[in-house]
């Protein structure tokens, strides 16, 4: 066998693989699931590039491809891993997978009959090859379409539930599914474009995508070994459950939600970063659906946009008060509760048109 770029790349990304799926089970920390699944995606894209690798060489060449049934296997561990990250004390019986692998039973079925069949007859029959690749991108796009969907449901859970949506709780996961939307459409491409030289580029271009992905999970893992906390079942349904019907009266409701404004605005518990809607109902003594409910159907707003209004109101008046010209922008931002500066400028030109400094600079 030459080593040839390709070559090279296959070598590399099952290297990674073996490590990552090693560091993963003996991990100490973290969610245990969730590092049980994203093992389980390294360990099957090793023993796939080990498949790929074995075969490539003339004496192997009687030992099966195993691809489809590794290709069948990525769309639903993507989408498990998305799963545990996103809910809090999740485990392996709640993720349903004996549902998942009774849907995946027909597929699962026809690519070990594929697997079985003649070699020969598989590598002459580009009809009989279709029949097993066109199912398996199907079912992988699909996969892709329903954790994207997930991540929607999580912004829009986050945004009910948390006063500080840290962006690295979605952007880890967004881009795993980019990355595996890129090598769905890499291979799409590479299947229905049977160019050879066109092949042979978008092939390099697939191992790089999976090698630079690998290297990310490793990067990540070391650097942040525990940084998913989840979402709790309180905060879905506060969030998604057929909504309790507000029996109090409009003088009630109104008395309630002035007793949220004036909380917040004389104990300001939104100087708290991570405040939450659990929190802030706790201090209350409502439940946090009521609460909820109260802020979105009484103010039209979620808790996120709720609890940010106090926010940039008090680093307006902060920036406009000539005494506190010789405070930086950043402290300002940490004062009024937020932890991150692009989410206070994202935010804050969200509720003002401008950034922080341009709005300093105007009044100016």
């Amino acid at each position: 066998m030459k080593l040839t770029l390709i070559n090279a790349l296959i070598l590399l990304i099952i290297f990674q693989c073996n490590v990552f799926t090693f560091y993963l089970i003996t991990l100490p920390k973290g969610k245990k699931t969730s590092n049980l699944i994203l093992a389980g995606i390294t360990l099957c894209l090793g023993l796939h590039f080990t498949n790929i690798l074995v075969v490539g060489f003339s004496v192997f060449k009687a030992i099966p491809q195993f691809n489809p049934i590794f290709s069948l296997l990525y769309g639903p561990l993507v989408y498990f891993y998305a799963q545990s990250l996103i809910y809090k004390d999740i485990d392996l019986a709640k993720l349903r997978f004996n549902v998942h692998a009774f849907a995946n039973m027909p597929l699962l079925s026809y690519a070990v009959f594929w697997i079985l069949d003649d070699y020969q007859n598989r590598q002459n029959n580009q009809a009989l090859n279709s029949y097993v690749t066109v199912p398996v991108l199907i079912q992988f796009g699909l996969y892709l379409l329903i954790t994207y969907r997930s991540l929607v449901r999580y912004q829009r859970i986050l945004n009910n539930t948390q006063s500080s949506v840290v962006n690295i709780r979605l952007s880890w996961l967004k881009f795993i599914n980019v990355m595996m939307a890129i090598f769905w459409l890499l291979v799409t491409i590479e299947f229905f474009v049977p160019i050879p030289f066109v092949q042979y580029f978008i092939v390099e271009l697939i191992f790089a995508a999976i090698l630079f992905m690998v290297l990310s999970f490793v990067y990540k893992g070391l650097r942040h070994p525990n940084f998913f906390a989840g979402i709790a079942a309180e905060d879905e349904a506060a969030t998604f459950e057929a909504k309790e019907v507000l029996n109090k009266q409009s003088s009630v409701k109104q008395q309630d939600l002035d007793a949220v404004q004036q909380y917040m605005e004389n104990e300001k518990p939104y100087h708290t970063p991570e405040l939450s809607l659990q929190q802030l109902a706790e201090a209350l003594k409502f439940s946090p659906r009521y609460l909820s409910q109260l802020i979105n159907q009484q103010l039209q707003q979620n808790f996120f946009e709720f609890v940010n209004t106090y926010r940039i109101e008090e680093a307006k008046a902060l920036l406009t008060d000539p005494e506190n010209r010789h405070m930086r922008i950043n402290e300002i931002m940490y004062q009024v509760g937020f932890q991150s500066k692009s989410t206070f400028n994202q935010v804050f030109k969200k509720f003002t048109g401008v950034t922080p400094t341009q709005f300093r600079d105007k009044i100016i």
